[in-house]
C-alpha cells in the first residue's frame, strides 16, 4: 500500500486500528486517534482483560508507534448478544 520508508497518513493507521479493534474487541464502544503514528483509544469496553487487549492489537497494525488507551471498563454496556 505504501512504499518502505514512508509514513502512513492518519487516516489510515486510524481505519485500520479501528477494524483491527472491531473484529477482536466486538462488544467495545471505543474512538481511535491516530497522529504521527500515536494511537488514542477511548472509549468502553466490557471487561478488564478486553481493555488490556488494545494496546497489544493496536501496535500490531504497521505505523503504530505508541497507543495511549484512556478507555474505561464500561459497566453501562448493554450485554452483547451476537
Amino acid at each position: 500500500m505504501f512504499r518502505e520508508g514512508e509514513e502512513r497518513s492518519n487516516r489510515n493507521v486510524q481505519s485500520e486500528v479501528r477494524s483491527k479493534l472491531e473484529v477482536n474487541l466486538p462488544t467495545s464502544q471505543l474512538a481511535i486517534q491516530a497522529n504521527q503514528g500515536i494511537v488514542t483509544v477511548t472509549g468502553y469496553v466490557q471487561t478488564q482483560d478486553n481493555l488490556e487487549r488494545i494496546e497489544p492489537l493496536a501496535r500490531e497494525i504497521k505505523g503504530v508507534r505508541d497507543v495511549n488507551v484512556q478507555a474505561e471498563v464500561g459497566p453501562k454496556l448493554p450485554p452483547y448478544k451476537g
